[in-house]
């Protein structure tokens, strides 16, 4: 049941010299942190305890045992990663009132991971063991071309969230596994099946007059939306770049001038809140954010994302929007055309405002006709905002 899930482990560190606890930024490492959870090296050898059975001792840290913390041995984040571990099954004893409580996970290798929460973090990975015991080149999903045609066989296509779209490797070139990998979404899988689909109608046809779909376009980079109640999480792109780190000059988008403008970071942590907001430009132009606990600068930050707007000098202003002088009609147009309202299908304000001008007035008939809100149903509400706004149009105009 557990042997595919990935493993977090929240913990309290705590040594002779001094003790720290590490904050978390939103509401579940907080209760983590309120239940004393605290860390203990794993042990290969596991040793069951049955129901009712007293807890062990916990373990003393010694040179095995010590925490690896990055950046210069300071606690940074209250969540350790335990890799290439899989889950086998789990240690639990009764308290007084005859409920199960969690003490460690028993992984297959033998080691424990003891904990005082267990938390389950389900998402997808591409199951390439079949393509790779058929001699495809496989990374973290089965490698293809810009085409969708696997590296190895020529024969084979693959799309969605077993295959990972890379440039092949040049002759003499290195045989490191590519960066990147599948995105996790539904949209960029319909995408690329409709392209495929019309490159395949076309060679069959082979029509002196049908060149086929042109060139995929490459997906823009993914944003991540937490679709779980009560907490707001809101990310796009890699967040590896620190606030007070050297001012990265790779990759990127590139300023007006030709030159390569460095990445700069803005970061805002408020834990007691479960709050917490970073930002990555380069130009003034948002390429990376994350935000936390907060959903209407979420959302602006989301616009500007998509259209590739410059934010504004003092990013302190965008945090005004979750704050309790905020004024709907301050933000930017939630309706604009070319926002995006579902995510997972790539399916835009305009495309949903067009149909409600030829009289598809409901959730259902624009899920039916674009796939929006068919995918994991978060933006039904949003679908519907956009009904309402845009049946109000005078003689089946668009506006906003």
């Amino acid at each position: 049941m557990f042997s595919d899930l990935p493993i977090a482990i929240v913990e309290r560190g705590d040594s002779r010299s001094q003790r720290t606890t590490t904050a978390s930024i939103d509401d579940i490492v907080a209760t983590a942190a309120k239940a004393g959870a605290r860390s203990q090296p794993p042990r290969r050898r596991p040793r069951r305890w049955g129901r009712g059975a007293r807890r062990p001792a916990r373990a003393r840290h010694g040179r095995e045992g010590e925490r690896a913390y990055p950046y210069g041995g300071h606690p940074r984040a209250a969540v350790s990663m335990v890799a290439h571990s899989r889950a086998e099954s789990l240690l639990v004893h009764l308290d007084d009132d005859g409920v199960e409580r969690f003490d460690a996970l028993v992984c297959t290798d033998g080691k424990e991971i003891r904990g005082d929460l267990l938390l389950l973090s389900c998402g997808v990975g591409a199951r390439s063991e079949f393509a790779q015991l058929s001699g495809l080149e496989v990374a973290t999903g089965i490698l293809v071309d810009g085409t969708l045609q696997s590296w190895r066989d020529p024969a084979i296509f693959a799309i969605g969230d077993c295959a990972q779209v890379a440039s092949r490797r040049a002759p003499g070139a290195t045989s490191a596994a590519p960066l990147g990998g599948p995105s996790g979404l539904i949209g960029p899988g319909w995408r690329q099946a409709d392209w495929l689909a019309a490159r395949f109608t076309a060679d069959i046809l082979q029509a002196a007059d049908d060149v086929g779909p042109g060139d995929l376009a490459a997906e823009r980079p993914a944003l991540v939306m937490l679709k779980a109640h009560g907490i707001a999480v809101v990310a796009a792109g890699s967040i590896a770049p620190e606030p007070w780190g050297e001012p990265s000059d790779h990759g990127g988008a590139h300023t007006g001038d030709g030159g390569s403008a460095p990445l700069r970071v803005a970061q805002w942590v408020d834990p007691q809140h479960g709050r917490y907001v970073k930002m990555v430009t380069r130009g003034g132009i948002l390429e990376v954010f994350v935000c936390v606990g907060m959903p209407r600068t979420a959302a602006e930050l989301t616009l500007l994302f998509e259209r590739g707007s410059e934010l504004p000098a003092d990013r302190s202003v965008l945090l005004r929007y979750d704050g309790p002088d905020y004024e709907a009609s301050s933000s930017s147009d939630r309706f604009a055309l070319d926002a995006t309202v579902c995510w997972c299908n790539g399916v835009s304000v305009g495309a949903i405002a067009e149909l409600a001008a030829a009289g598809e007035t409901t959730v259902a008939c624009v899920g039916s006709a674009t796939r929006a809100g068919t995918g994991c149903g978060g933006c039904k509400g949003r679908i519907g905002e956009v009904i309402a706004r845009f049946t109000s149009s005078v003689d089946g105009e668009l506006v906003g």
